[in-house]
């Protein structure tokens, strides 16, 4: 996966995060320990923002799935954290959508706890799933680039 690819999703899954987690707390104040939140219109925009990103999450899921995914299942390593993301893309679009069409109150409150909570795991599996390995003495393994030469990214001071 390219560096591009890599860092647009993790901006945008970052935004999702943030907005996402802005919305919710105050939603789930007011809903269940009875707080009020006065948010105001910026939990309107909140929400803009958050869909516009869900539809870029979208894309780039995309591309991703077609670029990287489809290549790389068979691979045993990271597979589970791969998995775990590409389950989580699918549920999200799915209580996202229960959240803003669904009339029963009740379907909305499941989704709303499925989404925020699929929301978060998704989050902490592609900053899982990105992260660079790194063995103990605290270098990083060699990896192949996209046109299969070996590079460094990271080398510790020679011990003393």
């Amino acid at each position: 996966m390219s560096k591009t690819v890599k860092r647009s999703t993790l901006l945008v899954l970052s935004v999702l995060f943030a907005t996402g987690l802005m919305t919710a707390i105050p939603d789930y104040a007011e809903r269940y320990w009875e707080e009020e939140v006065s948010l105001g219109m910026s939990r309107l925009t909140l929400m803009e923002i958050h869909g516009f990103f869900a539809m870029a999450a979208l894309f780039l899921f995309g591309v991703i799935y077609n670029s990287h995914v489809v290549r790389r299942i068979k691979r045993p390593k990271k597979r589970r954290s791969g998995l775990g993301m590409v389950i989580g893309m699918a549920i999200l679009p799915l209580t996202g959508g229960l959240l803003y069409y669904a009339g029963n109150e009740t379907v909305r409150s499941w989704s709303s706890w499925l989404h925020t909570g699929f929301g978060v795991l998704v989050f902490g599996m592609a900053i899982w799933h990105f992260r660079k390995k790194v063995d103990a003495d605290g270098h990083w393994h060699l990896r192949r680039n996209h046109r299969g030469k070996l590079k460094v990214s990271h080398t510790e001071a020679a011990d003393d």
